[in-house]
């Protein structure tokens, strides 16, 4: 959020400095502020999946326990409808076009705003942050070229390297320690079930342990 606020503040002294400049590259200067573009504002409101009933005449719509938010429960439409209506408030201060109302897991939305907007918009009560959207590619498919491991001439292909005896440490706070993609036992006997004789045996030399979490117990 630091970097964000940093770089609005640059557009903003920005716009600040082109009206002292003259020529072509005021102009380009100015065109560039008034450009409209896809942002991603961050509101101070938590979302649906987190709020605990703390704004008055609005019920707590966290979750319990082992439970899923439903987006059709009194509560959680109550609750979106207050989510939205700080959203237009904030965009409505500074102008713009609202895109999207994100209620559930993220408290914000997306606009078309311009720089300006969105230097201005920052300022605001209750809006954390102000991010211009961009597009990112995926790349990690070439990970393994980038790595010099496939290939013919590749680490893979060259040292006969199987993975056997590497150690693979998981944090994943989405991992469900029942499904058979975690099962050590499916290798040998072939038939998708958890039974029969273990894959894979403790490494000599490895200390490290698998600790019990939440409904994560030891026997998984």
């Amino acid at each position: 959020m630091h970097s964000i606020t940093k770089r609005l503040k640059v557009l903003k002294f920005a716009g600040i400095v082109t009206a002292l400049l003259v020529g072509g590259a005021a102009q380009a200067a100015g065109t560039q502020a008034h450009r409209h573009g896809v942002w991603i504002v961050r509101m101070a409101e938590a979302p649906a999946v987190a709020y605990t009933g703390d704004i008055a005449g609005y019920k707590a719509t966290r979750p319990g326990k082992y439970q899923k938010i439903d987006p059709t429960a009194p509560d959680v439409v109550r609750y979106a409808s207050y989510l939205d209506a700080r959203h237009d408030a904030a965009l409505n201060a500074v102008g713009g076009r609202k895109l999207y109302d994100y209620r559930y897991t993220f408290s914000g939305f997306a606009a078309e705003l311009t720089a300006e907007q969105a230097a201005k918009l920052l300022t605001l009560p209750g809006v954390l942050s102000v991010d211009q959207d961009e597009q990112r590619d995926v790349d990690t498919s070439s990970t393994p070229a980038f790595l010099g491991l496939s290939g013919s001439t590749g680490f893979w292909n060259t040292t006969g390297a199987t993975g056997e005896g590497v150690i693979i440490g998981v944090i994943d706070t989405g991992i469900w320690p029942e499904s058979l993609s975690f099962s050590d036992r499916t290798g040998l006997n072939g038939n998708g079930t958890q039974d029969g004789k273990l894959d894979y045996q403790q490494i000599p030399g490895w200390h490290g342990k698998c600790v019990p979490g939440d409904a994560f117990p030891a026997s998984r």
